[in-house]
């Protein structure tokens, strides 16, 4: 028996309702849809489907475009210096991608790198998403106050500890 606030189906072969939820597979978006929109739709129930559903003729599908490579960053940064013969570069300020560092110490030697404390933060994160402790970081405390101890190692000295008097 279905309630006045329950979604049903009804299969055009044998006309029995079937609640969407059972068997079904049509999601509660698909259905409301369906409603709203008066959507005609052929619904067969599990009994009445047929053993082996005709095959239809798959279409032929467009090859997709392959992907730009990007490039690495090491020719990025050399590229800027073939753009710029004349650079006067001092700094980076980079997120924490290991290749572009590397890159950045191999074109340009004398240049300081500081990282970015939002993509130190997004590092971590992430990291702590990967060795599966986000529950932990969560539910223990222990675990919660080591991480924020390590995304603290950001902050300059004076931020981290109180001043000495």
């Amino acid at each position: 028996m279905l309630g006045p606030r329950q979604h049903a189906l009804q299969c055009e072969q044998c006309s029995k309702w079937q609640h969407r939820l059972c068997n079904t597979g049509v999601s509660l978006l698909e259905y409301r849809r369906m409603v709203n929109e008066e959507i005609d739709v052929i619904f067969m129930c599990i009994e009445c489907m047929p053993a082996e559903p005709e095959a239809a003729p798959e279409p032929e599908a467009a090859p997709e475009p392959e992907p730009e490579a990007e490039p690495e960053p090491e020719a990025v940064f050399t590229r800027l210096v073939e753009l710029i013969p004349q650079h006067r570069v001092q700094a980076f300020c980079l997120d924490f991608e290991a290749g572009a560092w590397s890159a950045v110490k191999s074109v340009f030697p004398t240049a300081d790198i500081k990282g970015c404390a939002f993509h130190w933060g997004q590092a971590v994160m992430r990291k702590v998403a990967n060795l599966g402790l986000k529950t932990a970081y969560s539910s223990d405390k222990a675990v919660n106050v080591f991480i924020k101890k390590v995304l603290a190692f950001t902050l300059p000295a004076s931020r981290t500890h109180p001043p000495s008097l």
